[in-house]
């Protein structure tokens, strides 16, 4: 019985040491080797992961995200064969371009500062926000037929996927056809405003949509905030011209100034 509990405390033992981290040599100093990044591209709330390595026992040092700094009292990397890293995780909530890096905080003696690393070469990560649409404009609103409409979309972050803008066609504006056509096909990180064009071809109305999906009638996704459906009427050129800029009021043409107009034909 006092055998195996012998043997037992023994093995605990053993394990015990194994696990440990081996000590520095005398006269190494304790000190960062490297700081490794998981990725260096990604969307907001998404785990960034940076991977510190070093050899001895580091006191006091800092984790700087580049929007937040996470304080260690005491990490041992180890030495040789036992040696192990610091892994650590973090989350962004804005986009934009971050540079994480570890560094001492000055320490009690000078064997516990560790010095300052970063990811070598690229010491930077980028995290970018889900797409959103902040306005579609459309000019004019009221075309004659031929005339060139030009469609502006404000946004900001980045789509997951290529975006489209479509026009339906519609002979009367309360009836749909389902007559689509694809204006102009966006690249998912296209920068803002996206613009377009297109000719008014036929009398009637034009639905202009930006498209964050395939579905009309539900989009879903990001880029799709901003879905209301803007109309551009269409008609002939009329040969009246308004009177004082009022529309209900009409007249025909009158010749420029300083030029005689043609004799009426009898």
């Amino acid at each position: 019985m006092k055998k195996s509990l012998l043997t037992t405390a023994v093995l605990a033992s053993l394990f015990a040491t194994a696990a440990m981290a081996d000590p520095l040599p005398a006269g190494y100093a304790p000190g960062f080797t490297g700081a490794k990044l998981s990725t260096h591209a990604t969307g907001i709330h998404k785990d960034v992961g940076l991977s510190i390595t070093g050899m001895g026992v580091c006191k006091n040092f800092k984790i700087n995200w580049g929007d937040s700094t996470e304080v260690v009292a005491e990490f041992d990397f180890g030495y040789g064969g036992s040696s192990q890293a610091l892994n650590k995780t973090h989350q962004y909530t804005k986009g934009g371009k971050y540079f994480p890096s570890v560094a001492e905080i000055t320490g009690p003696s000078l064997n516990e500062r560790c010095g300052s690393r970063s990811d070598v070469p690229d010491s930077s990560v980028t995290i970018t926000e889900p797409g959103k649409i902040t306005a579609v404009t459309v000019t004019p609103t009221k075309a004659v037929l031929g005339q060139t409409v030009d469609v502006k979309v404000d946004g900001t972050g980045v789509c997951s996927q290529p975006r489209r803008i479509l026009t339906e066609y519609r002979a009367v504006m309360n009836v749909s056809n389902n007559a689509n056509t694809t204006v102009k096909t966006f690249a998912a990180d296209e920068p803002w405003p996206r613009t377009a064009s297109f000719t008014a071809a036929k009398e009637g109305y034009y639905v202009v949509y930006w498209l964050g999906t395939d579905s009309v009638s539900a989009p879903t996704g990001d880029c799709v905030s901003y879905f209301s459906p803007t109309f551009v009427e269409v008609k002939k050129a009329n040969l009246q011209l308004p009177v004082n800029n009022n529309p209900l009021h009409m007249t025909t043409p009158v010749a420029p100034v300083g030029t005689t107009p043609a004799p009426k034909t009898k």
